[in-house]
């Protein structure tokens, strides 16, 4: 789909979770066993184990990566959510409300989320927004009032609300009853009225 693409680039937690989670699959999957299996010597028990730990630890991995968002997509037929896996379209139709947001005063409670592993993604739940579903890699909030409630962190967050805003300004003036013909003169009884196909 052609449209304006708006870069997420991972923030500083999500950054640190990233470093965390494989350094800890690194000391679980090849360092502990490591020295388990010294006494032993190293051999096929120790490749053995690494192998079993790290198919498990790699499928996780690469899950978290898949279901991450990469990019927005925004164009005037709505916002694609640029994934390995899945991606998620938001028709410009569907959208009520675009805003700028700052959970910093918010209690979140996870109904069910990745929390940092590449992405922060899943459904949170607030007693001021109720049920929200994000798609975000930093703190720059949007939120997007649609059949969900969806949040989004664009790196320009400013550009990104302006331009959707516009669409969706757009969108309003063209689902409005217009003239049909342009021949006149024009009375009330030849006036007809249709909307825009």
């Amino acid at each position: 789909m052609l449209g304006t693409g708006y870069q997420i680039t991972p923030g500083r937690f999500v950054k640190v979770t990233i470093a965390l989670v494989i350094l800890l699959f690194t000391v679980f999957s090849i360092i502990i066993p490591y020295f388990i299996y010294l006494d032993e010597g190293v051999g096929w028990t120790l490749y053995i184990t690494t192998a079993i730990l790290l198919a498990t630890y790699i499928p996780i991995l690469l899950l978290a990566w898949a279901y991450s968002p990469q990019k927005y997509i925004l164009s005037e037929k709505g916002i694609t959510i640029k994934r390995p896996i899945k991606p998620i379209f938001i028709p410009v139709e569907k959208i009520r409300k675009v805003e700028e947001k700052d959970f910093k005063s918010y209690k979140l409670i996870r109904k069910w989320r990745n929390g940092g592993l590449f992405s922060i993604t899943g459904s949170f739940w607030s007693k001021e927004e109720g049920t929200m579903h994000f798609y975000a890699k930093n703190g720059n909030y949007v939120m997007i009032h649609a059949d969900k409630k969806y949040v989004l962190s664009p790196d320009d967050r400013f550009q990104f609300v302006n331009q959707l805003e516009k669409y969706m300004e757009r969108r309003k003036i063209g689902n409005k009853w217009v003239i049909k013909g342009f021949s006149p003169p024009l009375d009330n009884h030849n006036i007809h009225l249709r909307r825009p196909s």
